[in-house]
């Protein structure tokens, strides 16, 4: 199972249920949102639904976005991933049970008609 640690202000730590379900030593309220960027042949459909398998056996309403890798700096040697391959695991990580799954940086994989028509046939609208 995937351990999510906090540290607050006593520098203690504590896993994501601990802070759900409370005691008198935790905080009382938390947000989380796991952010995970798809890059091809480093990141792909496989390792993000691995992550969001642990994440969703946590809690399945813990929000989940797939960031479109675009090549900057010292990365320039990957490719940008594509529309097919976003929806692809899109779809692999909704299999898990996670409830909250966005797509995010559209504007790296949504070049054309073709690619938006795509995307809004294989996933809801408020996953954009």
């Amino acid at each position: 199972m995937l351990d999510i640690n906090i540290g607050y202000v006593c520098s203690e730590s504590m896993t994501y249920e601990s802070i759900i379900h409370g005691n008198k030593n935790t905080l009382t309220y938390a947000s989380l949102e796991v952010l995970s960027l798809y890059i091809p042949n480093l990141v792909e459909s496989d390792g993000l639904e691995k992550i969001a398998r642990d994440l969703s056996a946590v809690e399945p309403t813990i929000p989940f976005s797939i960031l479109a890798f675009f090549p900057e700096h010292q990365m320039k040697g990957f490719r940008r991933c594509n529309t097919i391959e976003m929806v692809k695991a899109y779809k692999k990580v909704q299999s898990t049970g996670l409830q909250n799954i966005r797509l995010g940086n559209l504007g790296v994989f949504i070049h054309n008609d073709e690619d938006r028509d795509y995307i809004l046939a294989n996933i809801y609208i408020s996953a954009l």
